[in-house]
C-alpha cells in the first residue's frame, strides 16, 4: 500500500523524535511555540526566516534527506555525534506589494524523512513551514507510505521502482549502512497490488481525495469526469489549517479546466467541501 497521508501538524507521530521552530526577524531569534491544534506560529509573517531543528534520539530508524528537480535523493547533514540531528533553514518571503501574502516555496519550505519500520514497512515524511491566507504554520505529514520487499535483485518496492528508483535505492543503503538484514523483509512474491476505486459511477459533484499535500498547497481529487487539481484557497474548511485527507469523499462546486496545468490535471476544482 502506498498512499498520501493526513497532516499532523507539530507532533511527528513517531516516538523519539522531536521538531523545534527557531524564527529570524530583525537580527533577533526566537524559539516558537507551534499550537499544538494546527502547528499555527504566532507572529511568523513577520519573521525573515524560520530554522527547522529535528532531533532524533539514538535506536530510532527516522533519516532526513532532501530531493532535487530530478528526483536524486541527497541524505541530510547530521549536525550531532549522539543520535541525529537535522536543521532546515526556510526563507520566508514577503511581498513589498500591499494586499499580496508571505509564502514558503516548496522546494526550499520543507526536509524529507524517511521512517524505516518493521516487517519491510517504510514512510516519507515532510516537516514543513507554510503560509496559509496569511497565517503561518509548521506542519508534519506522512506522504508517502509502503512495504519494501527482498528479491534476488535486493530491495524492490513495486510502486516505486519505476516512478521513483532514487527512493527504492535510498531505502537500500540506508538499510545496509543501518546493518539491517534482507531477513527482515518480506519476500517479493508476497506483494499483493491494492484495488483501484473508480469514482465512474459517482455522482457529480462529488470527488475522492487521491492526494494532498500541505507543504505545496495543493492536491487532487477523483471525479467521475476525471482527476482534477485542488488549491487550498479553493476548500472551504473551518480549520485554520486547510487540507483534505486521502480516501474522504468531498462535494465540489464545479470543475473548470485546469488552464494553468498545475500538476498537469486537465481540471480545477472549486469550491470544495472539507469534511
Amino acid at each position: 500500500m502506498v498512499t498520501e497521508c493526513g497532516v499532523k501538524p507539530f507532533c511527528i507521530g513517531i516516538d523519539g523524535v522531536s521538531v523545534t521552530v527557531k524564527c529570524k526577524t530583525g537580527g533577533a531569534v526566537f524559539v516558537a511555540t507551534p499550537s499544538n491544534a494546527d502547528g499555527y506560529i504566532f507572529g511568523l509573517e513577520e519573521c525573515e526566516e524560520a530554522i527547522v531543528v529535528i532531533e532524533i534520539n539514538l535506536g530510532i530508524n527516522v533519516f532526513g534527506f532532501s530531493v532535487d528537480g530530478n528526483k536524486n535523493i541527497t541524505p541530510a547533514k547530521n549536525y550531532s555525534k549522539i543520535g541525529r540531528v537535522y536543521r532546515k533553514k526556510v526563507p520566508i518571503h514577503i511581498p513589498i506589494h500591499k494586499g499580496k501574502e508571505p509564502y514558503t516555496q516548496y522546494n526550499e519550505n520543507h526536509i524529507k524523512l524517511l521512517e524505516i519500520g518493521t516487517g519491510g514497512y517504510f514512510a516519507v515524511w515532510e516537516v514543513a513551514i507554510v503560509f496559509q491566507n496569511e497565517l503561518g504554520f509548521l506542519t508534519v505529514q506522512r506522504v508517502y507510505e509502503g512495504f519494501a520487499y527482498r528479491s534476488i535483485r535486493g530491495l524492490s518496492c513495486p510502486e516505486f521502482n519505476e516512478k521513483w528508483p532514487q527512493l527504492v535505492r535510498f531505502i537500500e543503503d540506508t538499510c545496509k549502512e543501518c546493518g539491517f538484514s534482507y531477513a527482515d523483509f518480506p519476500y517479493i512474491d508476497e506483494y499483493s497490488p491494492d484495488l483501484e476505486i473508480s469514482m465512474d459511477d459517482a455522482d457529480d459533484g462529488v470527488g475522492m481525495v487521491k492526494w494532498f499535500n500541505v507543504a505545496q498547497g495543493f492536491g487532487a481529487i477523483s471525479t467521475n469526469k476525471g482527476d482534477a487539481f485542488v488549491h487550498y484557497k479553493d476548500i472551504d474548511s473551518l480549520k485554520r489549517l486547510v487540507s483534505l485527507d486521502v480516501w474522504d469523499r468531498v462535494p465540489f462546486g464545479k470543475l473548470i479546466p485546469n488552464t494553468s496545468n498545475k500538476g498537469g490535471f486537465p481540471y480545477k476544482a472549486i469550491g470544495v467541501l472539507a469534511p
